[in-house]
């Protein structure tokens, strides 16, 4: 079952992980994104996988999303943040084969157009034509279930670093990439249970 990104507020995640810095944010970004490859994708009959983020400004938010390009096979240039903060979207083909599709919700629109649900917003809408991944910012904008993944970031104030909390379809927590994944990072998944409680990783 895809996930609403409501989620985030009201129940526990799967995981939470504390990325003590630039390194870790983006080793766990790449890490991440190994479980949702075309293989991934094809083994759950699913041609697009989207990807929300839920995080505050200064929480690492372009960090992770460099480490998930990278692992995806491609890269988040300076050109692309430009495109992205100023169209609201941007679009590009990985060395991997993967369409990937970034999208950032609170990208205002252009002067010239008037319509209340802007041109970046009505694309994430129709969904891809073609076998692809969305990445979605502010992903609280678009509250509809449609996320194979969400991650929220929270700057621990205190303790330094940002805590990233993972919720995912269960799906998605099945398969062995995933599995993977969780291993890479030291953690357990937890039987796929609505009411599991998150582990934690520092």
């Amino acid at each position: 079952m895809l996930l609403n990104p409501v989620i985030v507020n009201k129940a526990e995640p799967l995981a939470r992980v504390v990325l003590k810095n630039h390194d870790a944010t983006i080793a766990f970004g790449k890490s991440l994104s190994q479980a949702l490859n075309n293989d991934v994708r094809a083994e759950l009959g699913m041609e697009t996988f989207t990807i929300g983020l839920v995080a505050a400004p200064s929480t690492g938010k372009s960090t992770l999303t460099r480490g998930i390009y990278d692992g995806l096979g491609s890269e988040y240039t300076p050109l692309q943040m430009a495109m992205i903060a100023t169209m609201g979207e941007w679009s590009t083909q990985s060395l991997k084969g993967s369409l990937i599709r970034h999208f950032d919700l609170a990208v205002q629109p252009d002067e010239d157009d008037t319509s209340n649900f802007p041109a970046h917003w009505r694309n994430l809408e129709k969904g891809l034509n073609e076998p692809g991944i969305d990445i979605v910012e502010h992903a609280m904008k678009f509250r509809e279930e449609r996320y194979i993944a969400l991650i929220k970031l929270e700057r621990l104030e205190n303790a330094g670093g940002v805590q990233a909390s993972l919720f995912c379809s269960d799906e998605l927590r099945a398969t062995a990439a995933f599995q993977r994944f969780m291993q890479e990072q030291g953690l357990e998944t937890p039987s796929i249970n609505p009411d599991h409680n998150a582990p934690d990783i520092a």
